[in-house]
């Protein structure tokens, strides 16, 4: 199936979850928010939301500055 993250495809297997997504790239899930079709995603639910053909993810991390 094919995902769009944060802008780019990403084809990736049929049973991923966001956790799976997160893990392949490396992202520390403490230090995120996601957002699914532009809805967000509690972090508790990482594990659990499957993804679908087409879906899109934003991974979205926190900036410092002033």
């Amino acid at each position: 199936m094919n995902l769009t993250v944060n802008g780019t495809s990403c084809p990736c297997a049929d049973d991923h979850t966001i956790t799976d997504v997160l893990r392949e790239r490396k992202v520390d899930t403490r230090f995120v928010a996601v957002a699914l079709n532009c809805e967000f995603i509690p972090r508790g639910n990482y594990a659990t939301q499957r993804l679908a053909d087409g879906d899109e993810l934003e991974i979205l991390t926190p900036l410092q500055g002033g």
